[in-house]
């Protein structure tokens, strides 16, 4: 019969350490080796012989050794990770188990939980997609944004480069590898399937370049093309040619028509190329001429590629020594008191800086604001969780008697967590997912990248991530909860439900910081409703009250000329305004605290008072206006507006802003005063000064501001045609979807009373719906709070029917006042409106 040896251990072993292994297996060749030699001494040899006939017979022995090592080490992985999966697995169950026994618990933290981090989740994908990942070109982090910085008396801000700047800066600078020029605009293409305004953009041939822009069909804008005078082509974008054209490959080579000139189809730009501040679904040549004359008008958008190891700063001050060449190269656009009064200087900032503006610093602090929500469920559920561990106390004390560690106990724990953290995690996502189209859905189009926000997987790894943090975390606690092995609870009667002070000391704590970010959180709250509240009390200078504004683009091959032009709109103006509701109908070129708006800063002269040598004239918001726009915007004009038979006439009357007015002529009145765009008569007459208007924004100061009629009058200059213009339309805003079914019934014999009653009626039926479906609902949901209530039920008929009363209430209240007003609707206008 065989001995026991080390054979018998290695083979009932558990799983262990490799150097474990190999000194058991050492510890069963030495044995085998011995019982060999003591068979051949007992069979007459001696000791020495012995063991020389033993190793001669067993050979290498390390050969042996490293074999039997690999073959046990494999069946020892073998065997861990089954056992592994066992343990991982049982545990698991055990988990599943316990949560299931206290399903209120469950469901509450699981919930609370999944709130926190489908909120955290929905910002994070935001946030990863618009600020941290790179934008979408090949040297994203070399590409820069070049304009002008004006910082003068009354103008301050960024401009755009003149066509002059433009190539002067491209001709020699230094420090940029390539560097291109757009603008946008919104032009009207015309083919086979009909006429749609789409975003364009007139781009430089080598820009293309700069961004590295390819063509997923034909080709792009070539040097041949970017030019005046040059060919008429035009590159549909990607989403554009999938949508409007069914992605036809025979689209290259087709004609459309672009605001009414045809445009030979040359190519399809590539999926996801794009500007980086703007989409683009119709790409042109820029046709812009370096001999030009130079114009001071900076309309132009330049992006450039910085060389490899050049900073934005090194390449601001290449340009600035450039720029102090302008008025020695461009005297008639370029004066030194210009550049000395408006401190204008070249700006180089990074595309990416550009593109995002403070939106990056927003969503970092909603980031942080959800962040801090996550926190406080998370000390809600901490507080439930060490409730449940006093709880279990005695169960602890149990398993330590039988034989448990401590790492037994918390392997235990953190199973447990980890599953009701999983579940949080999985609730969760799909809650980012709901929550994240309904933050697209309503997030404002100033948002950069949206079209690339969606759910990934580094979506999916954050929400992992967050949720297993949160687990461990939690385990963590159990942990150190029961981290002494005390069996006193069980030997001497647990304790009741008193909790310890170690215990008491743990909840206070997440009470303090429940109070301190809630406290932080309604803090930065009130600090932006009252900002929200000072802006809305800032008077913008117009009453946006029922005013519907939409943008009209006419094409150029027909609009050619400012009579053209002045006949549409005169002839739109007076359609629109004989529709029904319609109060007053406007246009202009320069619609207030619009991203759209085609206003411009353009120079002004005083009649009377002429430059002093070196002197530059000031530049002023300067806009094409309709005679009755101030009319659909609510803006006070003292004095008159100029009526459109004086804008036929060419009578050259304008319409000046009250600021400007105090600016130019303090303590006189403007009215009869001259101005005008150029230096040499005739001027332009003062006959209106308007109220002023915060048109760059409700936190700038208002805007001084020329409004020139939308025909020059004979001898003055007023620019380009304005082809694209806004136009206004101001409703009357009372009760409007019923004011004409209200005006029928009383014309047929109803009293105004009856009709306010049966409105009210209606209304009220609907609250009741609602009400029965929240008390249906309040109902059930109530039970939660079952454990948390003192002397009232989840049920209490007293609470719910208080609630349902004033539910009631504000929507009676909410039904009769418009019904009141509505009722007293003239049946002649109504019926006239029919």
């Amino acid at each position: 019969m065989l001995r026991k040896g080390p054979w018998i251990r290695r083979a009932f072993r558990l799983p262990g350490t490799s150097a474990r292994a190999w000194s058991d297996l050492d510890a069963e060749f030495a044995f085998h080796l011995q019982e060999r030699v003591e068979e051949l001494m007992a069979s007459g040899m001696d000791r020495d012989e012995a063991e020389r006939q033993v190793r001669r017979r067993f050979g290498d022995a390390s050969e042996y050794r490293r074999q039997a090592h690999t073959i046990d080490e494999r069946i020892l992985r073998r065997q861990g990770r089954v056992d592994a999966a066992d343990a991982i697995g049982r545990e698991l169950r055990h988990a599943v188990r316990a949560l299931t026994r206290s399903p209120v618990f469950s469901g509450v933290a699981a919930l609370t939980l999944a709130l926190g981090i489908g909120a955290t989740t929905a910002i994070f994908t935001v946030l990863d997609r618009v600020v941290l990942r790179p934008l979408p070109y090949a040297n994203a982090n070399r590409l820069v944004n070049v304009r002008s910085a004006v910082s003068g008396k009354t103008t301050a801000g960024y401009w755009g480069v003149s066509v002059a700047g433009y190539f002067e800066y491209r001709r020699h600078n230094h420090t940029f590898d390539g560097l291109g020029a757009y603008a946008s605009w919104l032009p009207t293409i015309t083919d086979e399937v009909g006429s749609e305004r789409v975003p364009g953009a007139m781009i430089s041939a080598s820009l293309v370049r700069v961004l590295g822009l390819r063509a997923s069909l034909g080709r792009l804008i070539t040097a041949d093309e970017d030019h005046p005078g040059g060919p008429d082509v035009v590159v549909l974008g990607n989403a554009l040619w999938r949508r409007r054209y069914g992605a036809d490959r025979a689209i290259v080579g087709r004609t459309i028509r672009v605001e009414g000139s045809p445009h030979t189809v040359i190519g399809v730009m590539s999926a996801g190329m794009q500007l980086p501040d703007q989409r683009v679904d119709l790409w042109l040549p820029l046709p812009i001429d370096s001999l030009a004359p130079p114009v001071n008008d900076h309309g132009l958008r330049a992006i450039g590629l910085l060389k490899p190891g050049i900073t934005t700063a090194g390449a601001q001050r290449d340009l600035a020594a450039l720029t102090q060449r302008f008025p020695e190269l461009f005297p008639n656009a370029y004066s030194t008191s210009f550049i000395r009064e408006y401190h204008f200087v070249p700006d180089v900032v990074s595309a990416r800086d550009v593109v995002l503006g403070n939106v990056g610093r927003v969503l970092w602090v909603l980031l942080a604001s959800v962040g801090l929500v996550l926190l406080i469920a998370c000390a809600n559920v901490a507080n439930l969780h060490l409730v449940r561990l006093e709880m279990r106390q005695r169960e602890v004390d149990v398993r330590r008697a039988l034989g448990a560690t401590h790492w037994h106990i918390t392997w235990h724990f953190l199973s447990e967590s980890l599953m009701l953290a999983l579940v949080a995690g999985a609730v969760g996502l799909v809650l980012a997912w709901s929550g994240l189209h309904i933050l697209l859905s309503i997030a404002p189009s100033s948002i950069p990248r949206l079209a690339e926000v969606q759910l990934d997987w580094a979506t999916v790894s954050f929400a992992s991530f967050l949720s297993l943090g949160i687990g461990i975390v939690f385990g963590a606690v159990a942990s150190l909860r029961y981290r002494r092995a005390e069996l006193v609870g069980l030997r001497e009667g647990a304790r009741g439900a008193t909790a310890s002070r170690g215990q008491l000391g743990t909840r206070d704590v997440l009470l303090v910081g429940q109070v301190a970010i809630a406290l932080v959180l309604l803090a930065a709250a009130a600090l932006l409703v009252q900002s929200f509240r000072n802006l809305r009390n800032v008077k913008p200078g117009f009453d946006p009250t029922g005013a519907l504004a939409f943008t009209v683009s006419l094409p150029r091959s027909t609009y050619r000329d400012y009579a053209t032009v002045e006949r549409f709109y005169r002839r739109l103006v007076e359609r629109l305004s004989g529709l029904p509701g319609v109060i007053a109908v406007g246009a202009t070129q320069g619609l207030p605290l619009s991203q759209y708006s085609n206003a411009a800063c353009a120079t002004v002269f005083i009649e009377g008072r002429p430059l002093a040598k070196g002197e530059s004239a000031p530049c002023v918001r300067k806009t094409l206006d309709a005679p009755t726009y101030f009319a659909a915007m609510g803006i006070p004009v003292r004095g008159r507006v100029p009526s459109w038979t004086d804008v036929e006439q060419g009578r050259g009357d304008v319409v000046i802003s009250a600021s400007l007015a105090r600016r130019f002529w303090p303590g006189e009145d403007a009215l009869g005063k001259g101005i005008s765009n150029a230096s040499q008569p005739p001027f332009y007459r003062v006959v209106g000064i308007a109220g002023d208007v915060r048109a760059e924004g409700l936190d700038q100061p208002p805007t001084d501001a020329v409004y020139y009629p939308l025909m020059p009058a004979p001898g003055r200059y007023l620019w380009s045609p304005p082809n694209e213009m806004s136009v206004i339309v101001r409703t009357r805003s009372d009760h409007p979807q019923r004011r004409r079914e209200i005006g029928v019934r009383i014309a047929l014999g109803a009293r105004p009373s009856s009709v306010s009653l049966r409105i009210v009626i209606q209304t009220l039926r609907l609250g009741v719906i609602g009400a029965v479906l929240g008390v249906a609902v309040a109902l059930a949901t109530t039970r939660v709070l079952r454990s948390l209530l003192v002397g009232v039920g989840p049920s209490d008929p007293r609470a719910l029917l208080l609630v349902t009363m004033i539910v009631l209430g504000v929507v009676a209240i909410a039904g009769y006042l418009p019904a009141r007003r509505a009722g007293r609707v003239s049946p002649v206008e109504a019926l006239r409106a029919e």
